[in-house]
Formats: C-alpha cells, sequence, structure tokens
C-alpha cells in the first residue's frame, strides 16, 4: 500500500511521514518521495494553460473545466459531505455565460471565453488570451502582442483579432477575454495602449453629426442599444436576454457559473518543487494509496491537489483512505523526543495537546526499551502485541504506544525473552533499531507470526 503524507513544516505531519515509510518499506513498498522528472507532466500542464511563471517561480491554476467538474462532483467514499461542502464553499462562484468563437482557417479550433456582462457584446473588438493559454504561441514576451490569428464574431461576424496580455489571468473564467473597450475601462486602457478601436453597441441616445450625442467611453451597463437593427431601443436587461437567446439557438452561448480559485505555486524559480508537487508524485495512479493531509487545509491545498489529479490524470482524485491529521498545540514543554511525543498525543483527527507527564512517558518509554534490548530475543507472539499491530495498521499511533508502554512494564518484572515482534512495533512507531538489525526493511512483521 502506498501511504503518502503532505506536511509543510507540521511536527506531527513529519512524524507521520516518517512512521509511515517505515510501514511500507517492511511491506516491501516505497514511500515518501521518489526521484523523479516533473517536466513530461509540466508540459501537459502547460500545454492546457494551467501554468504560469512570474518571479515567484511556476504557478498552478486549475483549468476551468476541471473546477467545474470538482464543484460538481458529489460526496463519495472518502470525499465526505463535510470536505466537498468545505471546498465548494472556498470557490467563489461567479454567474455569467460562456461565448464560442471560432478561429478563422482553424476549423477544430474555437475560443471559449466567460463572460458576465454581455449587454455591449456587438461592439467587441478583439479577444485576449493570457500568455500561457494553448492557443498563445507560448512566446515569453512581458508586452501584449497580436498572434496573427482572427476569430468570428458569433453574433456579428466581424472578425477578431486574437491578442495575449500579460494582465489576462488563467485563473479567472476560461484565461480568454472579450475585449470591448467602448464599455470597459480595462479594456479602454489596453485598446489605447496597442491601437485598437473603440466602438459602441451601448448610448443614453442614438449618436449623429453632432458631438453632444456622442458617448463618452466606458458606458457600463447603461444607456439602450443603438446600431443593432431590429435590437435597437432595448435596456441592458433586455438586450442581454435577447443577445443569448440568439448566440445559445446556435450553439455559441451557453450559462455558467465560474468557479474561481487562486493559483498555487508548485515550483520555486530555483526549480524546487513544492511539497505539493512531491506529494503528487510519490503516488504511483494506477495503484491504490492512503492519503494523509492536515485537516486546516481542506480548503486550500487539498482543494488544489484535487484538481492538480484530474488535470493531469484525467480522472476523480479517489485515495483509498484519506486521513485528516490535527496539529499538536505549541508548548514550552520541549520533549526529547518530539516526533514520538505528537503520535502518543491521541488520535490524529484531534487536535494534539501535550500534557506534562507526556514528555516523561515517552523518555521512560525510550529507558524501558533500552533495558529489553539487553534481554535475550524470543519468538513466540503475544496477544497483545497482535492487538498493537492491528492498532498500527489503523493508524492509531497513540493507542499502540498505550499498549507497548504497558507492556514494557509487565515484561521487565519478568525475566523470559523479549518477542522480536516487540521490536518490529518500536522500531515501526518510533525508528529505534532493533535486535541485530541490518536495514530498515529486515522488519518481519508483514511476513511473521503476527499476521
Amino acid at each position: 500500500m502506498q501511504r503518502v503524507v503532505y506536511s509543510g513544516s507540521d511536527s506531527r505531519g513529519e512524524a507521520l511521514r516518517n512512521v509511515c515509510r517505515r510501514i511500507s518499506e517492511s511491506e516491501g513498498e516505497h514511500a515518501g518521495a521518489q526521484a523523479f522528472d516533473p517536466s513530461p507532466s509540466l508540459a501537459s500542464l502547460r500545454a492546457r494553460g494551467c501554468l504560469t511563471e512570474d518571479q515567484r517561480g511556476l504557478s498552478y491554476s486549475p483549468s476551468w473545466r476541471v473546477r467545474q467538474s470538482v464543484y460538481n462532483e458529489e460526496p463519495s467514499g472518502v470525499l465526505t459531505e463535510r470536505i466537498v461542502k468545505k471546498q465548494r464553499a472556498a470557490l467563489r462562484s461567479i454567474p455569467g455565460a460562456l461565448f464560442r468563437f471560432p478561429v478563422i482557417g482553424r476549423d477544430d479550433q474555437v475560443i471559449e471565453a466567460f463572460i458576465t456582462d454581455w449587454s455591449p457584446f456587438p461592439a467587441a473588438i478583439a479577444l485576449a488570451l493570457h500568455p500561457e493559454h494553448p492557443l498563445a504561441d507560448g512566446s515569453k514576451r512581458r508586452e501584449p502582442y497580436f498572434t496573427g490569428r482572427y476569430a468570428s464574431h458569433p453574433l456579428t461576424g466581424d472578425q477578431l483579432p486574437v491578442w495575449v496580455a500579460p494582465w489576462v489571468k488563467p485563473a479567472l473564467g476560461t484565461g480568454a477575454v472579450i475585449v470591448n473597450p467602448g464599455h470597459s475601462a480595462v479594456d479602454l486602457d489596453f485598446a489605447r495602449a496597442v491601437g485598437l478601436p473603440v466602438r459602441f453597441s451601448l448610448a443614453q441616445r442614438t449618436p449623429n453629426v453632432d458631438p453632444a450625442t456622442w458617448p463618452n467611453a466606458p458606458v457600463v451597463k447603461t444607456g439602450v442599444t443603438i446600431r443593432m437593427g431590429e435590437f435597437d431601443g432595448l435596456d441592458v436587461p433586455a438586450v442581454m436576454e435577447r443577445y443569448f437567446a440568439e448566440l445559445s439557438r446556435g450553439g455559441w452561448a451557453e450559462r455558467l457559473v465560474d468557479r474561481n480559485l487562486d493559483s498555487i505555486l508548485i515550483v520555486t524559480p530555483d526549480g524546487t518543487p513544492s511539497a505539493l508537487l512531491r506529494a503528487l508524485f510519490s503516488i504511483d495512479p494506477a495503484q491504490p494509496f492512503h492519503l494523509f493531509w492536515p485537516n486546516a487545509e481542506v480548503e486550500s491545498s487539498l482543494l488544489h491537489f484535487r484538481m492538480l489529479w484530474r488535470d493531469l490524470y484525467g480522472t476523480a482524485f479517489a485515495p483509498a483512505l484519506l486521513q485528516l491529521y490535527q496539529r499538536v498545540e505549541q508548548t514550552k514543554l520541549e520533549p526529547e523526543n518530539p516526533e514520538l511525543v505528537s503520535l502518543m498525543v491521541g488520535p490524529l483527527d484531534q487536535v494534539g495537546v501535550i500534557k506534562p507527564h507526556m514528555p516523561e512517558q515517552a523518555a521512560l518509554f525510550h529507558k524501558s526499551n533500552q533495558h529489553l534490548l539487553g534481554r535475550q530475543v524470543g519468538s513466540d507472539p503475544e496477544a497483545e502485541l497482535r492487538e498493537a499491530l492491528s492498532l498500527l495498521r489503523g493508524y492509531q499511533f497513540h493507542l499502540v504506544f498505550q499498549k507497548l508502554y504497558a507492556w514494557q512494564k509487565q515484561a521487565i518484572k519478568t525475566i523470559r525473552p523479549t518477542p522480536i515482534d516487540y521490536f518490529d512495533l518500536v522500531f515501526l512507531l518510533t525508528g529505534i533499531s532493533k535486535p541485530n538489525a541490518g536495514t530498515e526493511a529486515d522488519c518481519r512483521l508483514i511476513e511473521g507470526p503476527l499476521i
């Protein structure tokens, strides 16, 4: 069984990572971050328009289709109703519509753009893509540039130039923007900067040769339609309904609520992969796996992980087990054995509180173990150790400690040999060396009499 622990600098997470690595290696599995080449996967994400690069490094923005898919996924298996509900709430919901623009000369290519206000849609004069959009040419230019391509305006038939502009964000909508400078302040600045025309399809009144009738940009959600023939004289709500009816009838528009999520850094400027990326590539997606994640990051890193998984593999994120673990509260106590203490403080799904007696128990546990190491090693298993192994496999580490701690007290009173299975369990829980152990993989519980 693959076991992967996502953790930043959390002491409990580090302890979990080490104990899970030992358990997996005892089963002949490899756990933890592997040496990997992320280049093919990063290239795949870049081709989908999911990556952006700046001075901070390489960031991942989930594709808009994956955002929709993950939002709509129902609770199932390890994705409980609580997790799904919290993650849905973390996604910003923006109602609008998806408009489609066929690329001229490319019958198989369509630019999809998300838009919230299409009342001035006929006045659109261009499309702008973010630099990592699949239809951008991959240029690293920092200034806006024309791609040389055109797309058809689905309502008017106008041919709109397709630009690439760094100000277009991949995390918003589809990463493609309808440029309408007559009716947007942002678009107006862009049009003036690159020399695009400014047109109007909404105004307070129909313009004529009198300059007093000419509209001043930007005209935003006000006035009535002009220069639109049968659509002239309609106010904003009415014309939005009329335009959408026409576009949807032709298959060029559909209602959509965008589920927005900010990007997350996955590679630093020096090429170091983030903990999120290391966790992802520690997993063989074709095999079952158990995943441990901080409860505090359900709405952040775990949500990004679900989306990254679907963007890369095209399947739903479905670990055999998803164990959320709580932090260990900071304390002035400084135990000599911090990893063991962070595991023995209680169940993983509860906040760990280090009580004054716990560091003393951990120290006594190590001292007692040293005493037992000096004894003759036996091979007869005991019922308590079988129970401890079962608890270990269920990740009830605090109960494993209690079993072993109690067993030590009884064993020290006797003179019988100490079962090797006891030392196997102590090694798996703490990493303490066993009698005559050559390597960590020498742990024999998986083939031993406790199974």
